[in-house]
């Protein structure tokens, strides 16, 4: 009786190892999904930069992929392991450069917004 219940706690055991890696799947396909959505803007961004020089289209191209970049690097950045799936990927320094950046812009704007409003309030 010993053996019997010691083999349904294994298949029980198998079955929850099972799941856990069907949800950790699932979460590698997104992170893979983001980290190539980092990697073609960024591809195309090179690209385009080159251009960007004669063509105001491209100008304007470059805009929208370094938005692009920036939010997907946001995305990254939310979880360590996507941070971790970027550095294997080797856009880990991109990725944090890019959240960086986007911090000291918001408190640029935050700090704007304050020098602004200080002669408006008495």
């Amino acid at each position: 009786m010993a053996v019997h219940s010691r083999r349904r706690e294994h298949e029980r055991r198998g079955l929850e190892v099972s799941q856990r890696s069907a949800v950790r799947d699932d979460t590698n396909v997104a992170d893979r999904n983001l980290i190539e959505r980092f990697n073609k803007a960024q591809q195309e961004f090179i690209q385009a930069t080159s251009r960007a020089a004669l063509d105001p289209r491209a100008k304007a191209r470059t805009t929208e992929l370094r938005a692009e970049m920036s939010n997907a690097a946001a995305e990254i950045a939310k979880s360590a392991a996507r941070l971790q799936a970027a550095e294997r990927a080797g856009i880990g320094a991109q990725v944090r450069d890019f959240v960086r950046r986007a911090e000291r812009e918001s408190g640029m704007a935050k700090a704007r917004g304050i020098e602004k409003g200080d002669g408006l309030e008495r």
